[in-house]
């Protein structure tokens, strides 16, 4: 007799599965990867900021993350691409990577009731306009900043600069906090997006910033996600948000609070370096990559 599946707890989604059209896509491309009876999808990627190359795992097979194919693909792709400098895969809510893999991102969805703090008087949630252009650029470079910070990677201010402009300049949908007259902070949102796996389209809460000395800070940050909330809801698309791990932990206190506040992991991405795998990598690999 089989065993009925283990329940998903409310705190992460099920994995699903990729588009219809994404192994054909794969196999045009030239990046999928048959090994020990499982499939990846593997490309070149390049960090924005860094500008380091590195190996992108975009998806794989469940039975990868646990057999070793894995680490073994990517120890074989190394030696054809000397130069990368990161290795960086995607998996599913469920699944987790043993040491040296690092989370470094996890992507949430709102699936449940937003819960939050009142709303103080004299706040009001309103789309950004000319006057909020100099506050929501700097917000966003502030958030570029300090993502980078909190994950040990190096980022020229020019550099921060140029990717704060790439993703203004996209035309977002910005949100803006006013407390009694005065910009505190903002969210900015990516809408109509499409995710790279599943082709499931969605609202991205790219970001949500409000000045910390701000009175009743919390309270603004819960209006502008609750805000955000609406938009994407109005569009008739979920709301995916993401919370960025800094380099020494596997698990934030933040990405608790959302899980209590309503929102489920959707997918992780974890990195290590070529270095550090081949460290705990046995001397024989399973297979040979085609």
């Amino acid at each position: 007799m089989t065993a009925a599946p283990a329940a998903v707890p409310a705190e992460q989604l099920p994995a699903p599965d990729p588009a219809p059209g994404y192994w054909t896509e794969a196999d045009a491309a030239g990046l999928t990867v048959r090994r020990g009876g499982h499939r990846l999808v593997v490309g070149s990627c390049t960090d924005a900021l860094s500008t380091e190359p590195g190996l992108f795992v975009e998806y794989a097979d469940p039975g990868a993350f646990t057999d070793g194919t894995l680490e073994a693909v990517l120890a074989d792709l190394a030696g054809r691409h000397p130069g990368s400098a990161v290795f960086q895969v995607r998996t599913p809510a469920g699944t987790r990577l043993p040491p040296p893999w690092r989370r470094s991102l996890t992507y949430v969805r709102l699936t449940r009731p937003l819960t939050g703090r009142p709303r103080p008087d004299g706040l009001r949630i309103v789309a950004a306009t000319e006057e909020h252009q100099g506050p929501v650029r700097v917000w966003t470079a502030r958030a570029i900043r300090q993502g980078a910070d909190e994950q040990g990677r190096q980022a020229a201010e020019d550099d921060i600069a140029a990717a704060a402009a790439e993703v203004l300049d996209a035309r977002p949908t910005v949100l803006v906090a006013v407390l009694d007259g005065a910009p505190v902070g903002h969210a900015v949102l990516l809408d109509e997006q499409a995710d790279a796996v599943t082709a499931a389209a969605h609202t991205e809460l790219w970001d949500v910033l409000v000045e910390p000395d701000a009175p009743h800070a919390g309270a603004c940050r819960d209006a502008l996600v609750a805000a955000a909330a609406a938009h994407a809801a109005g569009r008739g698309l979920p709301l995916l948000g993401h919370v960025v791990h800094r380099s020494d932990e596997s698990r934030s206190a933040a990405l608790t609070a959302l899980q209590a506040r309503g929102w489920s992991t959707d997918h992780i991405y974890w990195t290590t370096s070529p270095a550090e795998l081949a460290a705990v990598l046995p001397p024989t690999s399973i297979g040979t990559p085609r």
